[in-house]
């Protein structure tokens, strides 16, 4: 986690930096991580060369073994300098854990696993400077999205879109997270797939069923009434 930590600082301790997460988790349990570091170019120091001078810069002193498991783009326009990190995992809790964005969440952090469901409880002062603190981050914003291919089952998020929930903090903020939602995984889909296939089959058959059996009461009725013509 320091080291983590290190990394992220060392884009952030220039004032007016912003940082979003958004996690994508789709119905067979793919999860798809996006983080963006921004900053204005206005702070980065003169005596870089370039921009991207200054990002290799950043990079390479504050490597973490983290940064394996990403793909990282430089982000370069008319007013903004930073980075984008992206990956895919195929578990929420285990994606979360590695995470170069729970770094925010220095107080307490959670994810439960549990067959039918994950649950991320996460806590975190990162944003706050008080007159004991020595060492401002520079972090004025700090955005987290997730998802789901669902309604979530509870959550304490800020706004709510649909199936998109979003937390956003400022400087001066506990960051504060708490969210269970359905757990989806390849294993729960096949299965769906099997119960209705098995449930489609069972009504085919209960239909054919019954109209064998509407064959044979017509069958025993015609019977019926030509014996009884007879009589």
């Amino acid at each position: 986690m320091k080291k983590k930590l290190l990394f992220i600082l060392m884009i952030f301790v220039l004032t007016g930096c912003s940082a979003t997460a958004k996690i994508i988790v789709s119905k067979d349990g793919k999860i798809n991580e996006n983080i963006s570091i921004y900053n204005s170019k206005t702070n980065v120091p003169e005596h870089y060369s370039s921009y991207d001078a200054f990002l290799k810069d950043i990079y390479e002193f504050n490597y973490v073994d983290e940064l394996e498991n990403y793909s990282i783009k430089n982000v370069i326009d008319e007013q903004i300098v930073g980075m984008e990190f992206s990956k895919e995992d195929d578990d929420f809790c285990k994606n979360m854990e590695k995470s170069l964005f729970n770094v925010f969440f220095d107080e307490s952090y959670e994810c439960i696993e549990k067959d039918s469901y994950y649950e991320l409880n996460a806590e975190g002062k990162y944003l706050i400077c008080d007159n004991d603190c020595y060492f401002d981050n520079g972090v004025d914003s700090v955005v987290f999205e997730l998802v789901l291919p669902s309604k979530a089952i509870s959550s304490n998020a800020f706004s709510v879109n649909g199936n998109s929930y979003k937390w956003e903090f400022n400087k001066g903020d506990i960051a504060q997270i708490n969210i269970k939602f359905k757990k989806y995984n390849t294993k729960n889909v096949d299965s769906l797939k099997d119960k209705r296939r098995s449930d489609n089959v069972a009504i085919f058959i209960i239909i054919l069923l019954l109209l064998l059996a509407l064959v044979v009461i017509k069958k025993l009725y015609d019977k019926y009434k030509k014996n009884r013509l007879k009589y």
